[in-house]
């Protein structure tokens, strides 16, 4: 298993990879050395790819990125900049990590695992956790999803691909030829192949969250989402359950994961947040005092439903833990996949919504002001969601699939 990113990336992978290890599967995962420990305490293996996220969210580029909204060709042109220097160092270090692979599945990042698995004769698939296959129904993720008819749609998605693929398809193109021994990828990039080989796309999130549109192929599987609990003696910090039971509501939660150079507008929620009445728990470096506590990294599992609600950034692996708790949310989202999963929970009922550079006092005071009103609806998300086993879902694909043939 190759993935690369954040913990929202690496923690659905690694949840996967913990179901197929209790079938009784070898598993590894290839992936940055900041999650090994995570990883080898579930058991299963450990091989490093090169890269830091964490610190490559600290550069100005990456903070730009951070802000750039859902533009199509300002996001793509801003994280190819960050991506090209990586894709050298990640061509060097993964044919290693897969050097003894019977199966590989990768992450959309790490998708050197499909050239590998065609170079050594073994089956691949993709793990995604957006919804990148193209489709009428909505525009591409990086759009955030609005619906500007199916053409239109489809014109974006394909216009997404060739964003994503030209800038790399050189360094790719001549890595196949000289270093795998592979045949040249046509112009326009690997996805004509892709289609005309079925290969097959593992979409960890709910399909009550993003039902598969019909233009879809059969190929590409919504298996519902990929929990990754913590285990089951796992206990709070002490302040943590002290501040909980301290008021007489529950608090609420801010927090934006990995984006950085965002802790202005933290700071500005909060003060809202607590001009309304709120306790705060936040990772988002807000100034502590007797009605908010900064924490570092508690499981989402276990925090989410003991809040008031959850303002987040609308990255994949949050939204998805918001909607399994049942709170409802205010999403602020600001690049990449975030202004999708902002309409997503949207259009389910489960929350609300505020652009990043449309954050002020007055806006997040009204939305926050109305969060109990999405309390109904998000109930009735997370208790569909309870009724799905991600998971289970795609090891079962996996497993039928590898023993009958990938594709079929």
């Amino acid at each position: 298993m190759l993935t690369v990113g954040s913990r929202g990336d690496v923690e659905p992978v690694l949840a996967l990879g913990s179901d197929l290890r209790s079938r009784g599967h070898d598993v590894v995962i290839a992936t940055h050395e900041r999650f090994r420990t995570a990883i080898e305490d579930r058991g299963v293996g450990f091989r490093i790819l090169p890269g830091d996220p964490t610190a490559a969210l600290e550069t100005t580029d990456a903070h730009r990125l951070i802000r750039t909204g859902p533009s199509l060709v300002r996001v793509i042109r801003r994280f190819a900049r960050l991506l090209l220097p990586w894709f050298d160092e990640l061509t060097v270090a993964a044919p290693a990590a897969v050097d003894d692979a019977e199966l590989i599945l990768y992450s959309p990042l790490a998708s050197v695992g499909w050239h590998l698995g065609e170079a050594m004769g073994v089956p691949s698939a993709l793990l995604s956790l957006q919804p990148f296959q193209p489709t009428g129904e909505w525009s591409a993720v990086t759009m955030g999803g609005k619906d500007l008819g199916p053409p239109l749609n489809l014109l974006t998605h394909l216009v997404s691909q060739q964003l994503t693929w030209q800038p790399l398809r050189r360094k790719v193109q001549s890595w196949r030829q000289d270093d795998l021994g592979l045949g040249p990828l046509p112009f326009l990039g690997p996805y004509s192949v892709l289609d005309h080989e079925r290969h097959p796309q593992l979409l960890g999130v709910s399909p009550a969250v993003v039902p598969p549109p019909p233009d879809w192929p059969p190929h590409v599987h919504v298996t519902g989402y990929w929990f990754l609990d913590p285990p089951s003696d796992w206990v709070p910090p002490d302040e943590v359950a002290a501040f909980l039971a301290e008021g007489p509501e529950p608090p609420l939660f801010v927090g934006f994961g990995s984006m950085t150079g965002v802790e202005d507008v933290a700071e500005q929620i909060c003060r809202t947040a607590l001009s309304l009445g709120y306790r705060i728990v936040t990772t988002a470096g807000a100034t502590p005092n007797n009605s908010v506590l900064p924490v570092e990294s508690i499981p989402h599992s276990w925090l989410f439903p003991r809040m008031a609600g959850v303002v987040h950034h609308g990255g994949a692996g949050t939204t998805a833990a918001v909607l399994r708790a049942g709170v409802p949310s205010l999403v602020i989202p600001m690049f990449a996949d975030q202004p999708f999963w902002a309409r997503r929970v949207t259009f389910l009922g489960a929350g609300t919504t505020i652009p990043f550079r449309e954050v002020d006092h007055e806006s997040v005071g009204m939305a926050l002001g109305n969060l109990e009103a999405y309390r109904g609806r998000a109930g009735e998300v997370a208790s569909i969601i309870a009724g799905e086993d991600g998971n289970r879902t795609a090891a079962d694909i996996i497993e039928r699939s590898w023993l009958t043939g990938f594709g079929s």
